[in-house]
């Protein structure tokens, strides 16, 4: 993994709202969780080892176990921004208009790293 790709993420973000299932305030798909804070200029997507938060202006932190938990996190935030949609609605539209608390795991008894970048 050379760089997040914050238009793909966004584009993954999108489709995991549209085709998603609703658990607990978030989306799921593919082994991604999409979720937001209550203002919506705050977005998450994760899994179990890694969080992708983007703030507003583009501003994104990751938090991750080990590199090859990134390394995969990122393979399937790829492909999931870079397949078509398959909904009528868009995902961002829904999501502004329904937007709710998400939430991010605690993680477990692993050592975690953080990566904060201004695109």
């Amino acid at each position: 993994m050379d760089k997040i790709n914050i238009k793909t993420a966004l584009r993954a973000f999108n489709r995991i709202r549209e085709e998603g299932v609703e658990r607990g305030g978030e989306y799921h798909l593919n082994g991604i969780a999409a979720g937001s804070d209550f203002d919506g200029y705050t977005i998450t997507l994760h899994d179990d080892y890694v969080t992708l938060s983007i703030f507003f202006h583009n501003k994104f932190k990751l938090d991750f176990v080990n590199k090859r938990h990134l390394d995969a996190f990122v393979e399937r935030i790829e492909n999931i921004g870079k397949q078509k949609a398959n909904r009528g609605q868009s995902g961002l539209t829904r999501f502004f208009r329904t937007s709710r608390l998400g939430t991010i795991p605690q993680g477990d008894d692993h050592e975690t790293q953080s990566i904060q970048q201004t695109v």
